[in-house]
């Protein structure tokens, strides 16, 4: 008997692409799966599209549950998951309700893992535009593709430069035991912007070895409603919390990425700060507070040497322009709060 993988998938509103993550997720080619989605609360139709779905194929199981948020709702998954007496899962992954994957994206993930005794698959993803529909012409192959290993230092660096893949928690499977074994890992529900990094952090933490298989199998949507697209809300500056966990942690745990840890914070901190100026979202302790968080790190960005040459050379100057047009931008308000 195959070994057992979950793939939980939180969903709101998104009756236009719920059908083709679903979709893409029953026909994968790796056959032993369960679906858990999760309704948060939509107000849409996608509860009934779910429901249709849940009648049709065994392996999907539906949650219904009020509104709480993507890092709630993926909790409740996971506590489905721990708590679930008759299945024992083996791996979890993570799809997003506007995402969709390959037929191989399951069997690719597994195969790398168990092949080279890992904690952690990675596949890259690719990124699509709403209107877009990405084919897959990738064949599997498991005598004739490769992967890239890391161990905990490597992987952490990697995590956090970018470079390969990302900090989104969707285009990696994870050993159960990892996020529901004697120390459980949970998203944290407090955080409401970026709440899936401390997440992934944690878990990679725990990791010995990570790898990567570099097949596009993940379509992750530009949704024009999505969270990070939408306008700014002060909510996102909860962000700042998960990231300085991150930062603290790895200073004192794996001292040898930290640089990339803290070069992130510089990234977000200037997306913060870009969509303050975008929104026209005025605050002069926040920009201060932001301001001086970059001029802090802004070297650890400099030396890390595997973040994008762009990033190191080209960050320092947008910065500067920015706060240069964010300043003009509110330059009545920042006369008055000068008096």
């Amino acid at each position: 008997m195959k070994e057992l993988i979950s793939i939980i998938v939180p969903i709101y509103n998104c009756e236009r692409f719920l059908p083709h993550c679903i979709d893409s997720l029953i026909s994968q080619t790796y056959t032993n799966i369960q679906i858990i989605l999760i309704n948060d609360g939509s107000k849409d139709n996608s509860l009934a599209i779910a429901q249709k779905y849940a009648e049709k194929d065994k392996r999907i199981i539906l949650i219904d549950k009020e509104n709480g948020g993507a890092a709630q709702t993926r909790n409740v998954g996971l506590d489905f998951l721990k708590n679930q007496k008759d299945k024992t899962t083996d791996f979890i992954c993570f799809i997003d309700s506007d995402d969709y994957v390959s037929k191989y994206f399951i069997e690719i993930l597994y195969t790398a893992l168990k092949q080279n005794c890992a904690d952690i698959s990675v596949i890259q993803d690719t990124r699509v535009s709403e209107k877009q529909d990405l084919e897959f012409k990738y064949k599997f192959n498991a005598e004739k593709f490769s992967c890239k290993s890391f161990n905990k230092n490597t992987a952490m660096k990697q995590l956090f430069s970018g470079r390969k893949f990302g900090v989104g928690p969707c285009n990696k499977m994870y050993n159960y035991k990892l996020i529901n074994g004697t120390y459980p890992i949970r998203f944290p529900e407090d955080i409401h912007y970026s709440e899936d990094i401390p997440f992934v952090y944690q878990v990679f933490e725990k990791a010995n070895k990570v790898v990567f298989t570099p097949i596009k199998s993940y379509a992750y949507t530009k949704r024009n409603g999505s969270n990070v697209r939408s306008k700014f809300n002060p909510k996102k500056l909860t962000t700042f919390k998960g990231l300085n966990f991150c930062a603290d942690s790895c200073q004192k745990n794996i001292p040898e990425a930290y640089c990339y840890v803290a070069g992130w914070r510089v990234l977000s901190n200037f997306e913060i700060l870009f969509y303050m100026f975008r929104d026209r979202y005025f605050d002069i302790e926040v920009y201060n507070e932001i301001t001086s968080l970059i001029k802090r790190d802004m070297h650890h960005l400099k030396k890390g040497k595997r973040f994008p040459l762009y990033r190191r050379a080209l960050l320092p100057f947008g910065t500067w322009l920015l706060k240069i047009l964010y300043r003009n931008r509110f330059k009545k308000e920042f006369k008055i709060n000068k008096k």
